[in-house]
C-alpha cells in the first residue's frame, strides 16, 4: 500500500513546545524539562537531529513521535540510556504498533475516521541499572516483554495469567491524539499530514528505521 503525504518538518522549538503542552511543563521549570531533551540529543536519538553545533535542527514526523513516545517511558522512570537501547531492540514491534494506529485512517478502501485504538505494554523496571542480569535472558530488564494491540490486549493480562510483578501500558491512540492537538494549536492546519507521516513511514519502512527515521 502507498499513502501520499506532504513533506512534514518540525523545529527544535517546535517539537519541545509540543513536548512541554503534552506534559503539562510549568513555565518556570521550561530550562529543566529542556535538559532532558537535550540528553536525548546528547544520545544521537532519534538518529539524524544531532547535526553538531550551530547546525539547524530539524525533525521528520516520525523523529517527534518517536521523541514523543520516548518521553512517556521517561515518564515512568525509565533512564534516557535505557529508553534508547529498548527502543532499537525493539523497533519491529513499535513501528508496527505506530503502523495499526494509523494506517486504518488512510487505507483507500476502507478508511477509518479516527485514530485506531492501540496499547503498548511492556514490563519495566527502572532499577534496571542496578539488578543482575544473570536472571535475565539477552535482554536489558529496564523494559521487556513488549507488545501490542487494541484494548482488550489489557483485560486479556489482567483477566488471565499476569506475566511479571509489574505490567505498564501506554494508549498510543490518546497520545497521537493529545499530539495531534498540540501540533495544531502551533502549526494550525498540520495534524492530518503529520498523522499521514506516520502511516506512511510505519507502513513502507522496516524495523531498522526505527531510529533513522
Amino acid at each position: 500500500m502507498s499513502l501520499s503525504e506532504r513533506s512534514v518538518a518540525f523545529t527544535y522549538a517546535q517539537v519541545e513546545a509540543v513536548l512541554r503542552e503534552l506534559h503539562f511543563i510549568k513555565a518556570d521549570r521550561g530550562p529543566a524539562f529542556a535538559s532532558r531533551l537535550k540528553h536525548l540529543k546528547k544520545l544521537g536519538f532519534p538518529k539524524g537531529v544531532n547535526v553538531g553545533k550551530g547546525q539547524r535542527v530539524s525533525y521528520s514526523g516520525p523523529q517527534t513521535w518517536i521523541l514523543a513516545l520516548a518521553f512517556e517511558f521517561v515518564q515512568l522512570g525509565i533512564l534516557p540510556e535505557k529508553i534508547v537501547g529498548g527502543f532499537t531492540r525493539d523497533a519491529r514491534v513499535l513501528v508496527h504498533a505506530t503502523a495499526h494506529a494509523t494506517v486504518p485512517m488512510f487505507h483507500p478502501s476502507d478508511p477509518e475516521t479516527d485514530v485506531t485504538p492501540t496499547i503498548l505494554m511492556f514490563d519495566p523496571s527502572s532499577l534496571s541499572d542496578l539488578m543482575d542480569d544473570r536472571y535475565f535472558d539477552t535482554r536489558d530488564p529496564a523494559m521487556r516483554n513488549f507488545t501490542f494491540g487494541g484494548p482488550d490486549l489489557a483485560t486479556s493480562a489482567l483477566e488471565g495469567y499476569f506475566p511479571s510483578r509489574r505490567l505498564s501500558a501506554i494508549s498510543l491512540d490518546r497520545l497521537l491524539y493529545d499530539m495531534g492537538n498540540a501540533i495544531d494549536r502551533i502549526l494550525p492546519g498540520l495534524k492530518t499530514d503529520f498523522l499521514k507521516s506516520l502511516a506512511t513511514w510505519s507502513d513502507s519502512h522496516g524495523a531498522e528505521e526505527i531510529i533513522k527515521v
